[in-house]
């Protein structure tokens, strides 16, 4: 079994309120999580209003796929967030 681990942050130029970071941060995790399958939340910055790090995470029995996966992932971030994406870390784990 592999798994992927996913963290990047996303700076949110136009909220203004944390309720508005959470309007868009809710949008964005859903489409995420609703077109790719996967796991994903807001996990840390959670009371910065202009900042948020998302974390993902995935479960296969290839390596490739997730690989492929997380590929996908990000350049659907960058293409939401064009220039806005920033320190984004992968991981693939083997569990045997």
């Amino acid at each position: 079994m592999q798994i992927l681990v996913m963290k990047f942050t996303i700076f949110i130029e136009e909220a203004k309120t944390l309720k508005e970071k959470k309007r868009v941060i809710r949008s964005f995790v859903d489409s995420v999580r609703n077109k790719f399958q996967i796991s994903v939340s807001e996990v840390e910055l959670l009371e910065e209003v202009n900042h948020s790090v998302i974390g993902c995470a995935s479960v296969s029995d290839s390596a490739v796929f997730l690989s492929r996966l997380a590929d996908s992932i990000e350049e659907y971030a960058h293409s939401r967030y064009p220039g806005r994406i920033k320190n984004i870390e992968k991981l693939i784990e083997n569990d045997e």
